[in-house]
C-alpha cells in the first residue's frame, strides 16, 4: 500500500516518459534503509531479528527494483538509449547517495 500511495502521488505530479514513480520509491526505500539501519546500530536497543524484519520484510519489500529492471527493458526494447541511461545512472547513483544520507541522518 505504501508503494502504490507514492506512486498515485508521483504520477500525479509528474508526466513523461521517465519513470519518476520507481525513483521516488527506489530513493525513500534507500534512505529508510540506511536510517534504519544506522538508528538500530547507533541509537535504539533492538535485536538483529527486529533489524531484519524492518530492513528485508518491509524496506526491500517496499523499493521497486523488479519494476526497475522491467521498465529498463522496455526503454531497450523501444531504442530509448537517453532514458535507458538516464535511469540506470540516476537510478544507483542517487540510490547510494541515499542509504549514506539515511544512515547520516541516523547518527544525528
Amino acid at each position: 500500500m505504501s508503494r502504490y500511495g507514492i506512486y498515485l502521488l508521483t504520477n500525479k505530479l509528474y508526466q513523461g516518459g521517465f519513470p519518476w514513480a520507481t525513483l521516488a520509491v527506489n530513493l525513500f526505500g534507500c534512505l529508510l534503509f540506511g536510517l534504519i539501519y544506522s538508528l538500530s546500530e547507533h541509537k535504539l536497543a533492538i535485536s538483529s531479528e527486529t533489524r531484519f524484519i524492518l530492513l528485508v520484510g518491509f524496506v526491500a519489500a517496499f523499493t521497486t527494483f523488479s519494476t526497475f529492471a522491467f521498465e529498463n527493458v522496455e526503454f531497450l526494447r523501444h531504442s530509448q538509449w537517453l532514458l535507458l541511461g538516464l535511469n540506470i545512472s540516476i537510478q544507483n547513483i542517487a540510490g547510494i547517495a541515499f542509504v549514506f544520507l539515511g544512515a547520516a541522518l541516523g547518527r544525528l
